[in-house]
């Protein structure tokens, strides 16, 4: 069936900073994702069900999902920011939500190794603590440089008018 359900379950990465969820839909046609140097990132393309769509990006070469294909991809979900949608060309697919809830997680800030230069990165770690918030008045996360906090909504797309 076509839509979005979380994955539940002691595999469902939810200590390692991101909630899993598997989107089921029709894929759209794809394009080539390049870095700065021209070399190639992956690919992306839109998954709709039903009224919902979304981008998808993926490591894998355009020739990997042929548009029109049923698909599920187990995915993150996040938000972009609004001038994302210009700044990387990305299809409009702005939409209204209704938030039910919102919670604040807490988490320890877990320094891997990244980059060219080996850098240090930080990634969302271990879960310290996490509390419901009725309103989101101001950002105040109380990040440190050991802490970052993630925001978990539970949201239901507006209906089209």
């Amino acid at each position: 069936m076509d839509g979005i359900a979380e994955l539940a379950g002691p595999d469902s990465a939810h200590e390692s900073g991101s909630y899993r969820y598997e989107l089921t839909g029709v894929a759209g046609p794809a394009k080539g994702i390049r870095t700065g140097n021209e070399e190639h990132a992956g690919s992306e393309f839109v998954i709709t069900a039903g009224d919902l769509a979304m981008v998808a990006r993926t490591a894998g070469p355009i020739s990997e999902v042929a548009a029109g294909s049923r698909i599920t991809a187990q995915c993150t979900l996040n938000v972009a920011a609004d001038y994302e949608w210009d700044a990387f060309e990305l299809p409009d697919l702005r939409a209204d939500w209704y938030v039910h809830r919102l919670k604040i997680e807490q988490r320890q800030t877990d320094y891997v190794r990244g980059g060219p230069e080996g850098l240090l990165a930080g990634w969302p770690g271990k879960v310290l603590r996490s509390f419901e918030i009725e309103r989101m008045s101001r950002w105040d996360d109380d990040r440190a440089d050991t802490i970052m906090a993630w925001y978990v909504l539970d949201i239901t797309p507006l209906p089209l008018s």
